[in-house]
């Protein structure tokens, strides 16, 4: 009945994507396994005669409301059968069988709120055949995609389901950037917000698409450690949490090197970036992503060297659209003390609207290691 329900509703709009989309797999899920779980001896009573005397011994019993539910669904009677199962449900939101009777029909109703809280506890549970899970996220998928089902999910997601850390990521890249958009946003100001490393693939995609502007402004709105507009450098200091997101510092990875936030040398106070690299690998360094509009400007930031390190790291800035250099390299500071350094970077007209402050590193043809901090980053535009 649930997959007949929702097949007359496919060719309309507005709720009914949601129902095409998602509750047609769960429908399906139904017929073809739920359903006959749900009815067979070691989990209903055979006949709708003993369900009832069941109930009569027993109002409560989930089994005998569940099994006179679906008697009764099976008769035509679904007035009835809802109400019964309606009750079921309230008695005992682990009895897997009814919510997933249930939740096709209150969504066909437009009753999101039960229907996704069903969803959800059935989502937190250990349920017997695991396939279950898939759908129900292909569910919520797709009421996010809604705009009347969206607040029933964000309600979900801010009681912090356990579900919940990989079904955001999840939703971030499958779903309309819209419908990500307005969750996220709408998260921030529920109890539950967003963490980075859920916010961090949906702002991975837009930059991948190169609405790096709209990555920054999300990313601002979202991340309790953006402590700079957007396009300059916040946590310049290496102070903040960490944020996985790609404004973000990144750490060191792969053969031949690592990086570290730690109390610096040298009398520094603070945190500082400690890179150790091995002089002849060619691993992926700290970076993080900026967003200047065109024009000049100044970075400076603090190093320290060991007197004896060669000059094989240095910091550049690259355009992330094109790839191209629009600066690279410092004068060199002599080993042993901190000094400042200072770079300019001059952004084009066109072509260049995010860039990557990377660590770059120059391999020589044998090793030469070198451990190199950085503190005290600073952008400031010239002119």
């Amino acid at each position: 009945m649930a997959a007949s329900l929702i097949g007359r509703r496919l060719g309309e709009t507005g709720r009914d994507v949601l129902l095409g989309i998602g509750c047609l797999a769960l429908a399906g899920l139904i017929a073809a396994n739920a359903w006959r779980d749900a009815t067979g001896p070691e989990h209903s009573l055979p006949t709708p005669v003993a369900a009832r005397a069941a109930i009569d011994r027993n109002p409560l019993d989930v089994v005998a409301l569940r099994s006179l539910g679906l008697a009764l669904d099976r008769q035509g009677k679904a007035r009835g059968a809802e109400a019964v199962m309606g009750f079921a449900a309230l008695r005992s939101w682990r009895d897997w069988p009814t919510l997933v009777w249930l939740i096709p029909r209150r969504i066909a109703q437009g009753d999101y709120v039960n229907a996704l809280s069903q969803t959800d506890a059935l989502m937190r549970q250990d349920i017997p055949n695991d396939t279950l899970r898939e759908p129900l996220i292909k569910l919520m998928i797709a009421a996010a995609a809604d705009n009347n089902a969206r607040p029933a999910v964000v309600a979900r997601l801010a009681d912090m389901p356990w579900w919940r850390k990989g079904f955001i990521p999840r939703l971030a890249v499958v779903s309309d950037v819209e419908s990500v958009r307005a969750v996220l946003l709408a998260l921030a100001k529920s109890p539950g917000p967003a963490s980075g490393d859920e916010v961090a693939p949906f702002l991975q995609r837009l930059v991948d698409a190169g609405d790096y502007a709209e990555a920054a402004g999300l990313w601002a709105a979202l991340s309790p450690g953006a402590r700079s507009m957007p396009g300059f450098i916040g946590d310049g200091d290496f102070s903040a949490a960490a944020d996985p997101t790609v404004f973000g510092w990144s750490v060191a990875a792969g053969v031949g090197a690592t990086s570290a936030i730690e109390a610096p040398p040298g009398g520094r106070g603070g945190v500082a970036l400690r890179v150790d690299y091995d002089g002849s690998s060619t691993p992926n360094l700290p970076r993080r992503l900026l967003v200047l509009g065109p024009g000049r400007y100044r970075l400076t930031w603090a190093e320290w060297r060991e007197r004896d390190a060669s000059r094989r790291l240095d910091w550049a800035v690259r355009c992330a659209d094109s790839g191209a250099v629009v600066s690279q390299g410092a004068a060199a500071p002599i080993g042993g003390d901190w000094r400042r350094s200072t770079m300019t970077v001059e952004v084009p007209a066109t072509g260049c609207r995010g860039q990557w402050l990377s660590l770059i590193a120059a391999p020589g043809e044998r090793r030469d290691p070198a451990t190199v901090w950085y503190a005290g980053f600073r952008l400031t535009p010239v002119g």
